[in-house]
């Protein structure tokens, strides 16, 4: 009689564990330790999550990530591969703007000489006699250089740590401003740009969101998502002349805009200012809904309500700008 064959198995090699689970230090929840593990996990934990390799050092976060966030960061680091380098590394010759490098109001690059002081905020040549949907603009610098190339690799490549080191250095010139005007910090609320579910999707990352959560590590703001968004095309992909139209009526806001405080003082974020057309839009809708709740003040009672400012982590040169940069270039050469 033949032998009876052995129990097929699968899958093959089954893993067996060597250890139970172990707890780690600060940062982490778990270790699971495997018997064919070549890489030494206990060292994984304890290293920086923005960390490209073991040659670079990383000053820790005010509040480090915990749980799901943390695990996600180790695997995408030691496992998967970073293929680009942190933000402490492309920063090492930037700087952000000093505010009287822009003009306060509308954003655009300009110098203190260029700023009329008499008025609150600042106004500059080009926005003199306008009305911005924004009581004040915040920025990092000029959408050119490495904070152009580091947005476009948060936005399209889904660096999500790359984005909350944006989102901390915003944090950081917003603090500053908070703090210069004497405002109670309790009253700043971060309101990110929304997204549509599709194109979540489709990119992979709501990359204004993660740019707010690095914005609130740096300043202790807190988050409310108060804007919600209908499905357009995207700008980019459209001129200049149609994109005023196409974001027309296309936010909206949430019912949590009825619970804002009167004197609370709300922070739109984007990542990028380029016509404006799109954070124009997104404050005006903000304001028509603070000014639908029961008791807002009217029109002319305006100074006593909400403030509505507007930050992003770059604003396109203008196009007189950039003549003026190559012409400068040509006569250096």
């Amino acid at each position: 009689m033949e032998p009876k064959p052995d129990k097929f198995l699968w899958p093959p090699n089954p893993t067996e564990l060597a250890a139970p689970a172990q707890p780690l230090s600060e940062g982490a929840r778990h270790l699971l330790t495997h018997a064919s593990d070549s890489v030494d996990l206990d060292v994984i934990a304890e290293e920086p999550a923005d960390e490209l390799s073991g040659e670079f050092e990383i000053p820790a976060s005010p509040i480090p990530p915990q749980g799901v966030r943390r695990f996600l960061e180790v695997v995408e680091t030691h496992f998967l591969g970073r293929t680009s380098a942190p933000w402490h590394i492309r920063a090492a010759n930037w700087t952000r703007d000093e505010p009287g490098n822009y003009c306060p109001r509308c954003g655009t690059t300009c110098r203190p000489f260029q700023l009329d002081t008499l008025t609150d905020p600042a106004t500059c040549v080009r926005c003199r006699g306008k009305r911005p949907a924004w009581d004040r603009f915040i920025r990092l610098g000029s959408y050119e250089g490495v904070l152009a190339r580091s947005v476009r690799e948060l936005k399209f490549g889904g660096l999500r740590a790359l984005g909350e080191s944006l989102g901390r250095e915003l944090g950081l010139a917003l603090r500053a401003e908070i703090e210069l005007r004497s405002i109670n910090p309790s009253r700043v609320v971060l309101v990110p740009m929304p997204m549509t579910p599709w194109r979540r999707i489709s990119r992979g990352i709501d990359h204004t969101l993660v740019l707010a959560r690095g914005t609130r590590r740096a300043s202790g703001f807190a988050i409310q998502r108060l804007l919600a968004r209908r499905h357009r095309p995207s700008q980019v992909s459209l001129p200049v002349s149609e994109r005023r139209r196409n974001v027309s009526g296309a936010f909206f806001c949430r019912r949590t805009v009825l619970n804002v405080r009167p004197d609370a003082v709300l922070v739109v974020l984007d990542d990028v200012r380029t016509t404006g057309a799109t954070l124009t839009e997104a404050c005006r809708t903000l304001r028509a809904g603070l000014n639908r709740r029961k008791g807002a003040p009217n029109k002319q009672e305006t100074s006593g309500g909400p403030q509505v400012w507007a930050a992003a982590v770059g604003v396109a040169p203008s196009p007189g700008e950039r003549e003026s940069e190559s012409e400068g270039a040509r006569g250096n050469s």
